[in-house]
């Protein structure tokens, strides 16, 4: 028979409890809207020589300065359909520039939607989960990626205005406090089984 203390100390574990779930619920509420609303940047050098990687973050810079300005100016919903309909022109503009540096490197464009871990970048932490993503592919593709987000413009110092700037305190708000560290790797764990539980179905 349970006494009035084992009881109390029974009821006080239950709301504990409660109180972390409904913490960590409105918490990955706020991962998955970011999640959502957000479109990454993902470039794969050629190779690890010290020439591809060079020539990788050359076109990310290409890249992000032509187009990142353009999504800045949508809302979130709109991004990665406005990157899908530029994917041809994103390829071609690649292609040119790689050429422009003297590489004659096949350079192909794409929307994928694909896993990421929880992703520190420049002050910012990404939640990990399945994003949107434009993807460049240099060559083979089977050097070192980078990534970045493109929208909202964090990869670079693009004016946000509107929907833009609302996720961009969003994402800044997930990443400022230091009690959401843990959050972030519990998060990242339930990802990475629905990501198993999606490659195994």
């Amino acid at each position: 028979m349970m006494t009035t203390k084992k009881i109390a100390a029974a009821c006080g574990l239950s709301l504990l409890l409660i109180i972390l779930w409904s913490g960590y619920t409105a918490f990955a509420g706020s991962c998955e809207q970011v999640r959502q609303s957000t479109l990454r940047l993902h470039i794969v050098a050629h190779s690890d020589s010290e020439e591809d990687q060079a020539l990788k973050l050359a076109l990310r810079d290409a890249v992000l300065n032509q187009y990142a300005p353009r999504l800045a100016e949508l809302r979130p919903e709109q991004a990665a359909d406005t990157a899908q309909e530029l994917c041809a022109d994103i390829e071609q503009a690649a292609q040119s520039f790689v050429r422009e540096q003297g590489c004659e490197t096949q350079v192909t464009a794409a929307l994928v939607d694909m896993y990421f871990d929880t992703s520190h970048y420049d002050g910012y932490t990404l939640p990990a989960g399945r994003y949107k993503a434009l993807r460049l592919s240099i060559g083979k593709a089977a050097g070192q990626n980078w990534w970045c987000v493109m929208y909202p413009p964090l990869c670079i110092p693009a004016a946000s205005e509107g929907q833009a700037l609302a996720l961009t305190q969003r994402i800044e708000a997930l990443s400022q406090p230091v009690v959401y560290k843990p959050a972030f790797a519990v998060v990242e764990a339930v990802e990475k089984i629905n990501e198993l539980l999606r490659e195994t179905s």
